[in-house]
């Protein structure tokens, strides 16, 4: 697919858009993800309305892939069974788009990708009536969501000071680009810098994240075969071990194409004990019958246990926060968060492995929701549960605070309503590092400072993380506040963050529990009770 390409091309400048500096699932990143996963679908169904449509809504990552899937199904809906691609079917499927992209929304907001959406639909029912061609109308439709999306500034504060346009917005523009050189060959223009203070140079993704997947197995093949694979494996990934003799061999390898790397070995040889884990999270996701099966097109292996009543699922990363959540008693886990929005489909794995008649899921980023909802809707509508409810979290904090108001004796009803008062009740904030130049409500901030935010806003800069702490529960904690949690990340210790914790509890005369969280990116995660 043509916008598959352009999104490869144009992730880093699409990325360079987001408002704030922290590490998170980039909207560039989450568009290129979403079509890739439209692109896997298309190979697997034959008609590629359906295809676009199941592949979108369920390979979606983020707000933006959500609602850009919204758009896509919008546009395919009259073009199922073959139809034609004209004008008409045009107008009709960007006013569809436009609609499903609202209703996909709970709080609509001006001055992004909707906005966008919708005055490019409101360009289509003139355009269709007075051009006649596809491509006419895709000009003047692009035109006017070009203009369009130059106006987000003027309708989002936050975007006039940081000097940028909506990134949402832009992915969507790129998309009628993409469809205008499919329609007559008009050039999609090259990748921009974005406008503002914001850097162009995205930061180096980690390792974890160039590679997410961690594949070991042992593999049974001749010498000859064992270093040809082990050849073929440096062009997958990093961490490349092929060690053993005599036939066998033990096989390693940090990669991003998890299946292909299996299929490279089964044409050389027999690899057995296949262990499939997700870095982000360090939880083995796919075991050898799960692995072959899918390569092979079969059913996987199934459980038949006999199902809970209600179970948890819940998105995390860090083995630490992991861990947190199994004690808890949740089964469901999905490996994700921040830089790494699970997909609808990822999501619905974990209420497989849930294992309930009835599933309440913590998506535990507002990047998440979106598709926790869609999962949750797909679950239903293909038997896996028979209801699956979405508390609204947007931190591990709210979650662990959800789940101790969980009583699993309660109607669902119960649940959700004592997890949503008492969980969304828990403020959360977090502390990063920047990863690129940018003006913020909370002043300038330059790669590599700390920034503090609570609640998702910015509210503290400087080059210590631990004053960034300080700064940022000064503005959580009010007079009602009586417990403080610090989640420490990666690259802290044990002895520092416990340190952290007597200050803390010392300037804020609040009680403070420190926990090991292991999650990547962020030094700290902030919770005020």
């Amino acid at each position: 697919m043509e916008f598959t390409e352009q999104l490869r091309r144009h992730e880093a400048e699409i990325n360079s858009l987001n408002v704030y500096p922290v590490p998170d699932g980039d909207t560039g990143s989450n568009l290129r993800l979403t079509m890739e996963a439209v692109a896997a679908s298309l190979d697997q169904l034959p008609d590629p309305a359906a295809a676009i449509t199941r592949g979108s809504l369920m390979g979606a990552r983020g707000n933006s892939g959500v609602i850009t899937s919204q758009v896509l199904r919008g546009i395919c809906e009259p073009l199922q069974d073959g139809a034609e691609l004209t004008p008409a079917s045009l107008c009709e499927g960007l006013r569809r788009g436009s609609d499903l992209a609202y209703s996909a929304v709970t709080r609509p907001q001006e001055g992004t990708i909707l906005t966008v959406v919708r005055e490019a639909s409101e360009e289509a029912g003139p355009a269709a009536a007075e051009e006649g061609s596809s491509a006419a109308f895709t000009t003047r439709v692009l035109r006017r969501a070009r203009e369009a999306l130059a106006r987000t500034p003027e309708q989002l504060p936050v975007l006039a000071q940081a000097g940028v346009v909506d990134a949402g917005g832009r992915g969507f523009v790129l998309l009628l680009e993409s469809l205008l050189f499919v329609l007559d060959g008009t050039p999609v223009p090259e990748p921009e810098a974005a406008a503002g203070v914001v850097s162009t140079q995205p930061a180096k993704a980690p390792e974890s994240m160039q590679f997410p997947f961690e594949v070991q197995f042992l593999f049974e093949a001749p010498d000859e075969a064992a270093e040809r694979y082990r050849q073929i494996l440096e062009g997958y990934g990093d961490c490349v071990l092929v060690v053993g003799g005599d036939g066998t061999y033990n096989v390693h390898v940090h990669t991003d194409r998890a299946g292909p790397v299996i299929e490279e070995a089964l044409a050389l040889g027999r690899p057995r004990q296949i262990e499939v884990t997700s870095l982000e999270g360090q939880v083995a996701e796919l075991h050898e019958a799960s692995v072959l099966a899918r390569l092979r097109g079969e059913p996987e292996p199934q459980d038949t246990s006999p199902l809970d009543p209600l179970g948890v699922v819940a998105v995390g990363a860090g083995d630490g926060i992991l861990s947190i959540f199994r004690s808890m008693g949740v089964k469901g886990l999905v490996p994700g968060g921040q830089t790494f929005n699970p997909s609808a489909e990822e999501i619905l794995e974990g209420i497989r492995r849930a294992r309930a008649e009835q599933v309440i899921v913590l998506p535990n980023n507002r990047n998440v929701i979106a598709s926790a909802r869609t999962a949750a809707r797909v679950a239903v509508d293909e038997g896996v549960a028979k209801r699956v409810e979405v508390v609204a979290t947007e931190s591990p904090l709210q979650a662990f605070t959800a789940l101790v108001a969980l009583d699993r004796d309660s109607s669902i009803e119960e649940a959700v309503e004592a997890m949503t008062t008492e969980g969304l009740r828990t403020r959360h904030g977090e502390v990063a590092f920047a990863v690129r130049t940018a003006d913020t409500p909370a002043g300038h901030v330059e790669a590599g400072q700390c920034l503090g935010l609570a609640g998702g806003e910015v509210v503290a800069i400087g080059a210590d993380p631990n004053e960034c702490v300080l700064r940022v529960l000064e503005k959580m904690a009010d007079d009602d506040a009586s417990l403080v949690t610090l989640v420490y990340g990666e690259g802290i210790d044990e002895w520092s963050a416990h340190e952290l914790g007597k200050r803390v509890g010392s300037a804020l005369s609040l009680e403070v529990e420190v926990h090991h969280g292991g999650q990547p990116h962020y030094p700290y995660l902030l919770g005020v009770e």
